[in-house]
């Protein structure tokens, strides 16, 4: 799982932890990269999450070499968000583009980035709705489920239109 967001309280880490709280105790496994970046205070939530979590945390802290965070990406099987202010959601765009599976809150601009079709498998609503889906989705990664593999493969290919190759001549043009 990885967590590729600022660390601020908009980016609601509360709920993020909250949700792998629950997972846990329910049996679920998983590994943790807490990726991104702090430009004040670490929330205490990420303090209290790096104890809690010990057995699980991969990676804890910015990256700061592109290389080496794309890696990161590319090794990581799901990317969540729990934010409750987002302009667009570029840290969710570059993980999905390298592979992971999105999990998402039914708001914002999340909508608009995910296939309408693959609404319901991506976005919840509440904390509740997060903990299923996300201890399903544990499941089917570790089973290796295909119908899993192959929405992962489609939601890489539609983050494709947010690539700079694919934007740079719209952008020419319309600057």
């Amino acid at each position: 799982i990885i967590w590729n967001h600022r660390w601020e309280f908009d980016k609601n880490p509360e709920l993020f932890f909250s949700a792998l709280e629950r997972v846990d105790r329910g049996g679920g496994r998983f590994r943790l990269a807490l990726l991104g970046e702090n430009f004040q205070k670490v929330p205490k939530a990420f303090i209290a999450a790096r104890r809690r979590f010990a057995h699980a945390i991969q990676r804890y802290g910015y990256l700061p070499s592109r290389e080496e965070y794309l890696s990161w990406l590319r090794r990581g099987g799901i990317v969540i968000s729990t934010a409750d202010q987002e302009n667009f959601g570029i840290s969710v765009v570059e993980a999905v583009r390298h592979g992971c599976f999105p999990l998402l809150p039914r708001k914002l601009s999340y909508p608009e980035l995910i296939p309408e079709e693959l609404h319901e498998d991506v976005l919840f609503g509440d904390l509740e709705e997060l903990v299923e889906k996300l201890s399903r989705l544990l499941e089917d990664l570790r089973r290796g489920q295909p119908r899993v593999l192959e929405k992962i493969e489609r939601l890489a290919l539609s983050m494709n239109r947010f690539s700079w190759a694919n934007l740079i001549e719209r952008y020419d043009g319309e600057l």
